[in-house]
């Protein structure tokens, strides 16, 4: 074999090799932007599932969850000049009385379905987010799954008569996929 020979196979085996490394190096520095993408999604997920809880908490549906909170009772304004002690035995009450008088009802039952009718659609806001991918179920779970736990696992039964009643599949699946709704009893 001549010298040029020679040359011109290791120019080859020398680019082959070049080529080779530089691949490696672009599958690598394209895995690493793949898996940034990934973490700064991640992030933006946590941030609107934030935003989204935020809100929620801010909503008035949110006076839901606030009455059963205190066994004593909190005071809510029912209507202009018209402020009412409401009990967390009142709400499954009222729940009851919306599901089997059809209308008739006291104001505060009312106040009390309404409230819970906003925090439902609420529920189904945040369904609707995890399907379509702008946030993830486990940054959307807090503090929903501890109230089911601890403040509403006792009326599940009727919450889900009540939710196939007057509200959406949407939020009978939000509350499906919660680990404390699916360990807690039918009450």
């Amino acid at each position: 074999m001549s010298e040029a020979s020679r040359l011109e196979s290791i120019w080859r085996y020398v680019t082959i090799l070049s080529a080779l490394v530089a691949a490696a190096i672009g599958i690598e520095q394209y895995r690493r932007g793949v898996s940034q993408s990934v973490r700064e999604l991640e992030w933006r997920q946590a941030e609107m599932a934030r935003t989204l809880i935020n809100g929620m908490i801010s909503d008035e549906g949110w006076q839901a969850l606030t009455m059963l909170d205190w066994e004593e009772g909190r005071t809510y304004e029912i209507a202009p000049g018209t402020m009412v002690r409401i009990l967390p035995r009142d709400f499954p009450e009222a729940i009851e009385a919306s599901l089997r008088t059809k209308g008739r009802r006291t104001e505060t039952q009312r106040f009390i379905t309404d409230r819970f009718d906003r925090f439902l659609f609420l529920v189904s806001q945040l369904q609707a987010a995890v399907r379509s991918g702008l946030v993830r179920k486990d940054d959307v779970t807090f503090p929903l799954d501890w109230y089911v736990e601890k403040r509403l696992c006792g009326h599940k039964k009727l919450l889900l008569e009540y939710i196939d009643e007057y509200s959406t599949a949407e939020s009978r699946q939000f509350f499906e996929s919660l680990d404390a709704w699916q360990q807690c009893s039918s009450g």
